[in-house]
């Protein structure tokens, strides 16, 4: 009785199942055996080398354990600098900035989500502890909270050594205590950091690890002023701007 030849569609941990049957009879299976996807296989998946009737191998891209690469990833990350303050507290001769804090150490988290390798967007928390110009028998301290949103564009992503560059902007609360003979007054600034540029240099430390130097610049406008329980919006607004340099770690994330 004639043969007929059938391979099954299936592919069953990178095997395709073969076997022959009856004619007339396709249900009964006689003396299965095993063919090995993509053993032997050429141009294009066709085994030229089988007799007459083999059928081909399953290609290799039916393989059920090939995973596709994955490129999001998240990133936290770490800095701390030092920022020079410059520009106005307000217009109209109102004051600079360098006379209500004389520089700040920025402390700063980072929370970024990679598009792909180059491009990530997240968000940012801030503070600073400052220095003052006090004078006499003034005691001074001040600080500053600084929370937004950025982007960042990394380049030479799989190298040991990337640069990137990256835009930021958020709101920023500045704040100022002065005790003098015992009587304490605190005065407050706050207002849009408008836009941030940034950039920098990461190096592969160890694992998932990398780090290296940044620098900053924003650009922002203080639009409420307060003096204790008191506040009041300003009415002649006027740029300042804070420049920080520094050093940032972050972890890379799967």
């Amino acid at each position: 009785m004639p043969m007929k030849r059938f391979c099954s569609e299936t592919v069953l941990f990178g095997l395709a199942w073969c076997g022959t049957a009856l004619a007339g009879e396709p249900g009964v299976e006689q003396g299965d055996q095993l063919s090995r996807s993509g053993a032997q296989a050429s141009d294009g998946g066709t085994r030229g080398a089988e007799p007459s009737g083999v059928a081909a191998s399953a290609p290799a891209d039916r393989a059920p354990f090939a995973a596709a690469p994955t490129t999001t990833r998240v990133e936290l990350g770490f800095r701390i600098g030092y920022a020079t303050p410059m520009g106005f507290v307000a217009g109209s001769g109102a004051g600079r900035l360098a006379d209500f804090v004389a520089n700040a150490v920025p402390l700063q988290l980072d929370a970024v989500y990679r598009l792909n390798t180059m491009i990530g967007l997240g968000a940012y928390a801030g503070y600073a502890p400052a220095d003052t110009r006090c004078a006499g028998s003034m005691t001074c301290g001040a600080s500053s909270v600084r929370l937004g949103l950025q982007g960042q564009i990394r380049f030479l992503p799989a190298s040991g050594l990337s640069p990137w560059v990256g835009v930021a902007g958020g709101y920023e609360w500045l704040s100022r205590t002065v005790l003098i003979a015992g009587e304490t007054t605190d005065y407050s600034l706050s207002g849009w950091e408008v836009v941030g540029v940034q950039g920098g240099i990461d190096f592969d430390i160890v694992w998932r690890l990398s780090g290296g130097p940044f620098a900053s610049f924003a650009l922002g406008r203080y639009s409420t002023a307060g003096v204790n329980d008191g506040t009041t919006g300003i009415d002649h607004q006027a740029t300042h701007e804070w420049l920080t340099v520094g050093l940032r770690v972050t972890l890379s994330l799967p």
